[in-house]
Formats: structure tokens, sequence, C-alpha cells
């Protein structure tokens, strides 16, 4: 699941 995937999670905290 990749929420806010437009920042490449790096910044979106939330990657999985």
């Amino acid at each position: 699941i990749r929420l806010l995937s437009k920042d490449g999670g790096k910044s979106g905290s939330f990657r999985a």
C-alpha cells in the first residue's frame, strides 16, 4: 500500500 507516492514516500511517511 502506498500513500502519498507522489513524493516517493520519503516525505509521505506512509509506505509499505
